[in-house]
């Protein structure tokens, strides 16, 4: 096919009836060649960066959603564990409202290079592909930091709520997620906790809400350095911090094994 295409530029200047078909054929075929290249050329996550060029900084980059041309940005941390991090969660000054419907926690929303939500159906597109951890960071008003590993870490898709599935933690903040394997994603408008009240609306936040639950990293950003009552809806993490504290910073990012 590649001689027939060359033969259609050798025609291209002449008289000749069957160019125009050639022409045809020679676009659809170096179009499928195109696409191809695409979807084996484009990295799939920031680990697939680091690896091809170990050089690579922490920033944005584009990569490629798994089994698909779809390209998307993404955050990449390039230095923390050795790097190769995909974040997908990031909280640091309120600039961003986390209490959203379904269709916005599904799609993504924020700002890469300030807070944002990546979305879950590209969380669960790139963990369904291959067996990735999750990395937890936790900051405090005082400057103290935690974090948490998870050797396991997936999320369903749409069709089962996008349910979170984790296991094997270590690390410094202890179990953040406990309590919340095995439960559904909840937003303002789909409540798919384990209780009556509907914890997304009464705690103002999308999460994997149990009942309702130990760390609610989407809930409100409250700026008090910490302090609130204790049935205030907040950002935070009754398992490092208590009921009555607001956290200042987290993160969370997850990498392939």
């Amino acid at each position: 096919m590649f001689l027939v295409c060359i033969l259609y530029i050798l025609l291209l200047d002449c008289d000749f009836s069957h160019a125009l078909l050639i022409k045809d054929i020679c676009h659809t075929w170096f179009s499928e060649r195109l696409s191809i290249y695409v979807l084996y050329t484009v990295l799939n996550d920031c680990k697939d960066i680091i690896d091809e060029s170990p050089g690579s900084t922490s920033g944005i980059y584009d990569i490629r959603l798994p089994n698909s041309t779809d390209t998307i940005a993404v955050k990449c941390d390039m230095e923390t564990d050795s790097g190769g991090w995909t974040v997908f969660h990031r909280r640091f000054d309120g600039s961003v409202d986390f209490y959203r419907n379904w269709k916005e926690f599904k799609n993504g929303f924020g700002n890469l290079s300030g807070e944002f939500w990546l979305g879950n159906e590209v969380i669960h597109r790139l963990t369904s592909y291959q067996p990735y951890t999750l990395r937890v960071e936790l900051e405090d008003w005082e400057n103290n930091t935690v974090y948490e590993s998870y050797s396991n870490f997936i999320i369903d898709g749409e069709d089962n709520v996008y349910t979170l599935h984790v296991s094997g933690y270590s690390g410094t903040a202890g179990d953040v997620l406990k309590g919340h394997d095995g439960c559904g994603f909840s937003a303002s408008d789909f409540d798919n906790d384990n209780l009556q009240i509907d914890c997304a609306n009464y705690y103002k936040g999308g999460w994997w809400y149990n009942g309702c639950f130990n760390t609610n990293l989407n809930g409100p950003y409250v700026q008090s350095h910490g302090k609130m009552s204790r049935n205030d809806a907040a950002f935070s993490s009754y398992i490092w911090k208590s009921r009555k504290y607001s956290l200042k910073g987290a993160r969370m990012m997850i990498r392939q094994k």
